[in-house]
């Protein structure tokens, strides 16, 4: 069934806090960030994980990675003859996963920047599996396009990417017009906000293997694995 997210995007709302901002406002938060967000996302980003399915020896990259949760996760599931690489646009998350990794024995398999995913510093056909877990829906509306650009760039052919986000695709219930109007009116505070998932990962040329909708905080939450062919 064609999604009917490819056909219009001018239902989200916009982004009004600047990468800046957001950066200070993430490194701020560095510290406690999982204790506060990871006990209510652990379950669907697992499971996102668990559909992209990587494994020993593939090179990955996360998108946006926090504290480092799910970078542990990935660093583990591709072993030792696996790289993963990390970019955030916080140097304070930055720090605080690589903290977490070196915790884990973890580190040297991994390599942490601080950057923006619209110009991601790595060749065409670096990776085998890419993952994005509740980021792509931190860009503004303009912007969604360009990550997932880069990402197909950096994706080798046949590779996969997960993308779990809150989602627009299942219409606009109460509690995602509550969402929104906060993320209008708290922009800093509250600055993600629902998105078409699968319809803007298809218009960025993949092909969707699986998706799967969950619900955080009562929220649609869509979770995507595509390929680049």
């Amino acid at each position: 069934m064609k999604d009917p997210s490819l056909s219009a995007l001018s239902d989200i709302t916009p982004v009004k806090r600047t990468k800046p901002e957001a950066a200070r406002f993430y490194s701020g938060l560095s510290d406690f960030y999982g204790i506060l967000a990871w006990p209510f996302e652990r379950s669907v980003q697992l499971a996102g994980l668990r559909l992209l399915a990587p494994s020993n020896g593939d090179d990955a990259l996360e998108i946006g990675f926090g504290p480092g949760h799910m970078i542990v996760q990935i660093a583990r599931s591709i072993g030792p003859d696996g790289t993963v690489c990390g970019i955030d646009i916080s140097r304070g998350m930055c720090q605080t996963a690589r903290n977490r990794l070196a915790r884990k024995g973890l580190l040297p398999r991994a390599n942490l920047i601080s950057g923006d995913a619209m110009r991601l510093p790595y060749a065409a056909n670096s990776f085998d599996k890419v993952y994005i877990g509740f980021t792509l829906e931190l860009f503004d509306t303009p912007e969604i396009p360009q990550v997932l650009a880069e990402l197909r760039r950096v994706l080798r052919p046949g590779g996969n990417l997960a993308v779990v986000s809150l989602s627009r695709n299942q219409g606009p219930a109460w509690v995602v017009r509550l969402y929104e109007w906060l993320h209008l009116r708290l922009p800093r505070l509250i600055d993600c906000r629902p998105i078409h998932v699968r319809g803007s990962i298809e218009k960025a040329g993949f092909s969707t293997l699986s998706t799967e909708m969950k619900r955080v905080f009562g929220l649609p939450t869509e979770l995507v694995v595509a390929t680049r062919y």
